[in-house]
Protein backbone atom coordinates (compact mmCIF):
# COMPACT_ATOMS: atom_id res chain seq x y z
CA UNK A 1 0.00 0.00 0.00
CA UNK A 2 1.40 3.22 -1.20
CA UNK A 3 1.57 5.90 1.52
CA UNK A 4 1.57 9.99 0.54
CA UNK A 5 4.81 11.54 0.88
CA UNK A 6 4.59 14.61 3.40
CA UNK A 7 4.76 17.88 1.92
CA UNK A 8 7.85 19.52 2.03
CA UNK A 9 7.12 22.80 3.78
CA UNK A 10 4.22 22.83 6.00
CA UNK A 11 1.26 25.08 4.29
CA UNK A 12 1.01 28.40 5.82
CA UNK A 13 -2.67 29.26 7.92
CA UNK A 14 -4.51 31.39 6.47
CA UNK A 15 -5.06 34.67 8.03
CA UNK A 16 -8.61 35.98 9.33
CA UNK A 17 -10.59 37.50 6.82
CA UNK A 18 -10.66 40.82 8.24
CA UNK A 19 -13.94 42.87 7.55
CA UNK A 20 -13.82 46.73 6.58
CA UNK A 21 -14.86 48.96 9.42
CA UNK A 22 -18.29 50.20 9.28
CA UNK A 23 -18.47 54.18 8.40
CA UNK A 24 -19.48 56.17 11.25
CA UNK A 25 -22.21 58.77 10.64
CA UNK A 26 -23.12 60.98 13.64
CA UNK A 27 -24.92 64.13 14.60
CA UNK A 28 -27.37 65.38 17.01
CA UNK A 29 -31.41 66.53 16.52
CA UNK A 30 -33.74 67.24 19.45
CA UNK A 31 -37.23 67.44 19.12
CA UNK A 32 -40.04 68.94 21.44
CA UNK A 33 -43.85 69.40 21.03
CA UNK A 34 -46.52 71.12 22.69
CA UNK A 35 -49.93 71.69 22.00
CA UNK A 36 -49.34 74.65 19.48
CA UNK A 37 -46.44 73.08 17.58
CA UNK A 38 -43.20 71.33 17.27
CA UNK A 39 -39.57 71.73 16.71
CA UNK A 40 -36.95 70.33 15.74
CA UNK A 41 -33.27 70.86 15.72
CA UNK A 42 -30.31 69.40 14.39
CA UNK A 43 -26.58 70.23 13.53
CA UNK A 44 -24.92 70.10 9.64
CA UNK A 45 -21.47 68.60 9.69
CA UNK A 46 -21.44 64.93 8.66
CA UNK A 47 -18.25 62.93 9.84
CA UNK A 48 -17.57 59.60 7.74
CA UNK A 49 -14.38 57.86 8.57
CA UNK A 50 -12.55 60.82 9.60
CA UNK A 51 -13.82 63.04 6.93
CA UNK A 52 -16.22 66.02 7.56
CA UNK A 53 -19.00 68.00 5.28
CA UNK A 54 -22.28 70.61 5.76
CA UNK A 55 -25.32 68.17 4.75
CA UNK A 56 -28.77 69.45 5.73
CA UNK A 57 -30.21 66.84 8.59
CA UNK A 58 -34.02 68.20 8.23
CA UNK A 59 -36.05 68.11 5.26
CA UNK A 60 -39.82 68.83 4.65
CA UNK A 61 -42.17 66.43 2.77
CA UNK A 62 -43.72 67.69 0.34
CA UNK A 63 -41.04 70.02 -1.13
CA UNK A 64 -43.43 72.75 -1.28
CA UNK A 65 -46.43 72.54 0.81
CA UNK A 66 -49.36 74.26 0.19
CA UNK A 67 -51.58 75.66 2.96
CA UNK A 68 -53.86 73.34 5.37
CA UNK A 69 -52.12 69.85 3.25
CA UNK A 70 -50.61 67.16 4.77
CA UNK A 71 -46.94 67.37 5.36
CA UNK A 72 -44.27 66.72 7.56
CA UNK A 73 -40.80 67.34 8.95
CA UNK A 74 -37.86 65.16 9.43
CA UNK A 75 -34.87 65.20 11.04
CA UNK A 76 -31.93 62.37 10.83
CA UNK A 77 -29.36 60.95 12.30
CA UNK A 78 -27.30 57.89 11.38
CA UNK A 79 -26.36 56.32 7.78
CA UNK A 80 -27.12 59.15 5.41
CA UNK A 81 -28.09 57.39 2.15
CA UNK A 82 -30.09 55.03 4.82
CA UNK A 83 -31.75 57.87 6.01
CA UNK A 84 -32.50 59.33 2.96
CA UNK A 85 -33.99 56.06 1.82
CA UNK A 86 -36.14 55.50 4.77
CA UNK A 87 -37.78 58.97 3.97
CA UNK A 88 -38.83 59.10 0.74
CA UNK A 89 -40.64 55.35 1.48
CA UNK A 90 -42.39 56.66 4.36
CA UNK A 91 -43.49 59.77 3.01
CA UNK A 92 -44.95 58.22 -0.46
CA UNK A 93 -46.77 55.42 1.98
CA UNK A 94 -48.06 58.68 4.46
CA UNK A 95 -48.85 60.51 1.29
CA UNK A 96 -51.02 58.00 -0.07
CA UNK A 97 -53.28 57.34 3.56
CA UNK A 98 -54.23 61.20 4.44
CA UNK A 99 -57.67 60.76 6.01
CA UNK A 100 -56.29 60.92 9.51
CA UNK A 101 -53.35 60.98 11.39
CA UNK A 102 -53.78 57.23 12.77
CA UNK A 103 -54.13 56.43 9.65
CA UNK A 104 -50.78 58.02 8.38
CA UNK A 105 -48.60 56.75 11.42
CA UNK A 106 -49.99 53.55 10.76
CA UNK A 107 -48.69 53.49 7.04
CA UNK A 108 -45.15 54.56 8.47
CA UNK A 109 -45.66 51.59 10.60
CA UNK A 110 -46.18 49.38 8.23
CA UNK A 111 -43.64 50.96 5.71
CA UNK A 112 -40.88 50.52 8.54
CA UNK A 113 -41.48 46.88 8.37
CA UNK A 114 -41.44 46.36 5.24
CA UNK A 115 -38.52 48.63 4.42
CA UNK A 116 -36.05 46.79 7.11
CA UNK A 117 -37.56 42.96 6.07
CA UNK A 118 -36.41 43.65 3.00
CA UNK A 119 -32.87 45.41 3.96
CA UNK A 120 -31.90 43.21 6.81
CA UNK A 121 -31.28 39.96 4.47
CA UNK A 122 -29.18 42.36 2.57
CA UNK A 123 -25.94 42.91 5.54
CA UNK A 124 -23.98 40.38 7.01
CA UNK A 125 -25.06 40.06 10.98
CA UNK A 126 -23.93 43.20 12.54
CA UNK A 127 -23.23 45.53 9.64
CA UNK A 128 -26.71 46.86 9.13
CA UNK A 129 -26.39 50.21 9.00
CA UNK A 130 -28.28 52.71 11.96
CA UNK A 131 -30.90 55.26 10.88
CA UNK A 132 -33.08 57.45 13.83
CA UNK A 133 -35.60 59.97 12.39
CA UNK A 134 -37.72 62.53 14.38
CA UNK A 135 -40.99 63.28 12.08
CA UNK A 136 -43.21 65.93 12.76
CA UNK A 137 -46.63 65.03 11.47
CA UNK A 138 -49.41 67.29 10.23
CA UNK A 139 -52.72 65.95 9.31
CA UNK A 140 -55.57 68.39 8.69
CA UNK A 141 -57.29 70.37 10.04
CA UNK A 142 -55.42 70.94 13.33
CA UNK A 143 -53.60 67.52 13.82
CA UNK A 144 -50.11 67.41 15.27
CA UNK A 145 -47.74 64.69 16.33
CA UNK A 146 -43.94 64.44 16.89
CA UNK A 147 -42.55 60.43 16.29
CA UNK A 148 -39.62 58.70 16.66
CA UNK A 149 -37.72 56.41 14.22
CA UNK A 150 -35.28 54.17 15.61
CA UNK A 151 -35.09 51.28 12.81
CA UNK A 152 -38.15 49.41 12.61
CA UNK A 153 -39.68 50.96 15.48
CA UNK A 154 -42.07 53.94 15.60
CA UNK A 155 -42.82 55.34 18.77
CA UNK A 156 -45.84 58.00 18.62
CA UNK A 157 -46.54 60.73 20.91
CA UNK A 158 -43.60 62.44 21.66
CA UNK A 159 -43.08 64.89 24.01
CA UNK A 160 -39.05 66.24 23.57
CA UNK A 161 -36.35 63.62 22.79
CA UNK A 162 -32.62 63.89 20.67
CA UNK A 163 -31.13 61.18 19.25
CA UNK A 164 -27.79 60.52 17.23
CA UNK A 165 -24.46 61.18 18.82
CA UNK A 166 -24.29 63.51 22.28
CA UNK A 167 -27.96 62.60 23.09
CA UNK A 168 -26.96 61.48 26.45
CA UNK A 169 -26.08 65.22 27.03
CA UNK A 170 -28.85 66.50 25.05
CA UNK A 171 -31.32 64.73 27.55
CA UNK A 172 -29.31 65.35 30.75
CA UNK A 173 -29.50 69.50 29.33
CA UNK A 174 -33.19 68.88 28.23
CA UNK A 175 -34.08 67.77 31.22
CA UNK A 176 -32.76 70.90 33.46
CA UNK A 177 -34.20 73.25 31.07
CA UNK A 178 -37.24 72.51 29.88
CA UNK A 179 -40.46 72.88 31.49
CA UNK A 180 -43.79 70.91 30.31
CA UNK A 181 -45.46 74.10 30.41
CA UNK A 182 -43.38 76.04 27.97
CA UNK A 183 -44.70 77.62 25.03
CA UNK A 184 -43.24 76.92 21.54
CA UNK A 185 -41.22 80.27 21.54
CA UNK A 186 -39.39 79.04 24.69
CA UNK A 187 -38.50 75.43 23.67
CA UNK A 188 -36.78 76.31 20.61
CA UNK A 189 -34.38 78.52 22.47
CA UNK A 190 -33.98 75.19 24.80
CA UNK A 191 -33.63 73.01 21.06
CA UNK A 192 -30.43 75.56 19.53
CA UNK A 193 -28.72 75.58 22.73
CA UNK A 194 -28.65 72.16 23.16
CA UNK A 195 -27.25 71.40 19.70
CA UNK A 196 -24.77 74.24 20.45
CA UNK A 197 -23.66 71.93 23.79
CA UNK A 198 -23.39 69.14 21.64
CA UNK A 199 -21.17 70.67 18.66
CA UNK A 200 -19.08 72.18 21.78
CA UNK A 201 -18.45 68.93 23.99
CA UNK A 202 -19.44 66.00 21.40
CA UNK A 203 -16.45 65.05 18.90
CA UNK A 204 -18.46 64.73 15.12
CA UNK A 205 -21.31 67.28 15.64
CA UNK A 206 -20.80 70.62 14.39
CA UNK A 207 -21.55 73.60 11.53
CA UNK A 208 -24.48 75.76 10.99
CA UNK A 209 -27.51 74.95 13.69
CA UNK A 210 -31.01 74.10 11.61
CA UNK A 211 -34.02 74.68 13.39
CA UNK A 212 -37.68 73.79 11.66
CA UNK A 213 -40.87 74.30 13.13
CA UNK A 214 -44.64 73.15 12.48
CA UNK A 215 -47.51 74.20 13.59
CA UNK A 216 -50.97 72.93 14.48
CA UNK A 217 -52.33 75.07 11.50
CA UNK A 218 -49.54 74.42 9.26
CA UNK A 219 -47.35 76.91 9.02
CA UNK A 220 -44.13 75.94 9.20
CA UNK A 221 -40.56 77.78 9.20
CA UNK A 222 -37.17 76.97 8.45
CA UNK A 223 -33.75 79.06 9.40
CA UNK A 224 -29.90 78.27 9.12
CA UNK A 225 -29.01 79.69 12.79
CA UNK A 226 -25.19 80.94 11.78
CA UNK A 227 -24.44 82.22 14.94
CA UNK A 228 -24.38 79.14 16.62
CA UNK A 229 -22.03 77.47 13.74
CA UNK A 230 -19.06 75.76 14.99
Amino acid sequence: MLTPKPHPFPRPAKPPIKRLPRSKYVTIAVGFYRGDGLVLCADTQETISGFKRNVPKIVFRPHVIPVGTPCAVFAGAGDGPLIDHVIDKLWDKMAANTGSMVRMLDAMEGELGRIYKTLIPCYHPGYMPDAQLLVGVFCPPDQLQLVEVSGPVLTRNVISRAIGCGDTLSSYIEERLSNPKAGLSDVIQVAVYIVDQAKRHVDGCGGETHVATLTDKANWRFSRNSRYSR
